[in-house]
């Protein structure tokens, strides 16, 4: 996991994840009065969806800042502030939903939690990155850091992108099955609202920029473009290179 979230920037200029994630909605099927978790749920809008369609919701965040913002926004949902591998929860969920969250997380140790506060037969949908996600973003990253003598080693990545198999193995040693899986690329235009590239690196690279003395970072950043630039920029729009891995799993 990273630090502490910007949760008023995420929420305004980031509106691309929640809605690329109403799709995950109708994978999960969201029927009336099930008692649903959403699993890094951030600022809760699809918390909030999930809530319309009937559902009963709860929504946890490590960050916070995004449950704060949660709370705030929808007052007649529950929100709770707690990591996705302690989750301490009594109640049996018909439903965990996950949107652009679990790569964020050890997912050996989260998939345990999930499987734990499921019924038999709950079942649970997520979005993440899969395996390449984001790369030519990495080797952007890297190669900034490199033209600037940065050592690599000091800049291990935050977030894992696994593969299908990878997943499918961590899920069915905690108890689930996986009855859906599908890893697809999906090429993100980074509107002017999200700062473009540099805007997505502020917010997703926090991680890399925090271990950089400050009076380098807009050299880190312009550095980051150069290298992505051939890549990346196209018809006068940033790029990002996403590939996304959605999954159903069932616990048995």
């Amino acid at each position: 996991m990273i630090g502490a979230w910007d949760a008023e920037t995420y929420a305004r200029q980031f509106r691309f994840v929640p809605e690329y994630g109403r799709d995950l909605i109708g994978l999960l099927a969201p029927q009336d009065g099930e008692k649903i978790l959403d699993l890094g749920c951030g600022p809760g809008a699809l918390t909030a969806e999930l809530a319309a369609k009937g559902a009963v919701v709860t929504g946890v965040d490590a960050d916070a800042g995004m449950i704060a913002l949660a709370q705030k926004a929808y007052p007649n949902i529950t929100f709770l502030h707690r990591s996705a591998d302690h989750l301490n929860l009594a109640v049996a969920f018909d439903a965990v939903f996950s949107n652009a969250a679990l790569h964020w997380m050890k997912l050996d140790k989260v998939f345990p939690q999930v499987a734990k506060i499921l019924r038999m037969g709950g079942r649970f949908a997520a979005e993440m990155g899969g395996r390449h996600n984001i790369a030519g973003i990495e080797n952007a990253i890297y190669a900034a850091l490199a033209k600037m003598k940065l050592p690599a080693g000091d800049f291990p990545k935050p977030w894992y992108f696994p593969t299908v198999a990878e997943a499918a193995h961590l899920l069915e040693q905690s108890g689930m099955e996986v009855q859906y899986a599908h890893l697809y690329d999906r090429p993100t235009v980074l509107k002017e609202e999200t700062g473009s590239l540099i805007g997505w690196v502020k917010m997703f690279g926090r991680s890399y920029m925090e271990k950089i003395p400050i009076d380098r970072q807009d050299e880190f950043l312009k550095n980051v473009e150069a290298a992505a630039r051939s890549d990346l920029f196209k018809d006068g729009d940033w790029v990002a290179d996403y590939r996304r891995f959605h999954f159903v799993a069932v616990k048995k």
